[in-house]
């Protein structure tokens, strides 16, 4: 593992239980970190942060505060751009 992308997943792993918190505030079925984060290609303060998220069923309007929630919490929580993809 190359030492860019250790840093994240030493990110991620201390952020563990805020994660697992977020995930029940937003009604969050699954997340899984995807893109360069994931790979050999991640630039700190150049690549942000890709997650892939499967909510719970939820109506179109609790939906979207869920999404717009979620991607505002984890952007605060690593200081870094995220992209969602459901």
């Amino acid at each position: 593992m190359r030492g860019d992308r250790a840093v994240v997943w030493s990110r991620i792993e201390e952020s563990r239980d805020e994660l697992s918190r977020l995930c029940q505030k937003h009604d969050v079925r699954r997340l899984a970190l995807f893109g360069s984060a994931a790979g050999p290609d991640f630039k700190p303060g150049r690549s942000d942060l890709d997650f892939l998220v499967e909510f719970k069923d939820l109506s179109p309007s609790d939906y979207a505060e869920a999404y717009f929630g979620l991607w505002e919490d984890l952007q605060a929580l690593f200081s870094s751009e995220v992209d969602l993809v459901t």
